[in-house]
Formats: structure tokens, C-alpha cells, sequence
């Protein structure tokens, strides 16, 4: 449990140095500035920072539910167009077997003797 607090305060150390140096870099801080502008700069900062998280996070999360149901359009695209194909076979299969059996009779009506003469 020590060793969690402990990162958490790096943390929140880690994050106080790179506001207040924003802050520096920005020119929100200068050397007329107090204590309690700083600790102002920093909430606002802070809440800046939580902010932009949520939106990159919330974009994510948008990306991945616009990939999924992309992923299940293309799936139901392909599982339509196999059906499509097996449907497609299916009736040349019926025609090709009608031919066959035309062929056939066509054949047999030959033979007869009937049709000889």
C-alpha cells in the first residue's frame, strides 16, 4: 500500500513541475506572480488536462464503436454476397440438371425406332 501512495505522489509531483512549467513557458507566470495565482494556474491546468483525457478518450471510444460496426457491415456484405453465391449456384445447378435430362430424352427419342425412319 506504501509503495501505491508513494507513485501516486510522484505522480501528482511530476504533474505540479510540468504545469507550473507551462505556466513558466506561457508567460502566466512571471516574477510578480503569487502563490495563490500559481496554485490558480495549476487547478486551471489540471482542469485542462482532465478535459483534453476525456475527449481523446471519448474519441477513442467513438473510433472503436464506428470500426465495430464497420467490421459488421462488411461481415453482413459478405456473408449477403456467399448467400447470393450459393443461391446463384444453386439455380445453375437446377439448370444445368434440366438440360442434362432434356439432353437425355432428347437422346432416348432418337433411338426409338420411330424416329429412325
Amino acid at each position: 500500500m506504501g509503495t501505491i501512495l508513494k507513485y501516486i505522489f510522484y505522480v501528482a509531483l511530476i504533474l505540479v513541475i510540468y504545469l507550473v512549467a507551462k505556466g513558466i513557458y506561457d508567460g502566466k507566470i512571471t516574477e510578480d506572480t503569487t502563490v495563490a495565482q500559481v496554485g490558480s494556474n495549476i487547478a486551471d491546468g489540471t482542469q485542462q488536462l482532465v478535459s483534453d483525457t476525456k475527449k481523446a478518450i471519448d474519441e477513442r471510444a467513438d473510433k472503436a464503436k464506428a470500426k465495430e460496426a464497420a467490421e459488421k457491415a462488411e461481415a453482413a456484405v459478405d456473408a449477403g454476397a456467399e448467400k447470393a453465391a450459393d443461391t446463384a449456384s444453386a439455380a445453375a445447378e437446377k439448370t444445368a440438371d434440366t438440360a442434362s435430362a432434356a439432353a437425355e430424352r432428347a437422346q432416348a427419342a432418337a433411338q426409338t425406332p420411330a424416329a429412325r425412319q
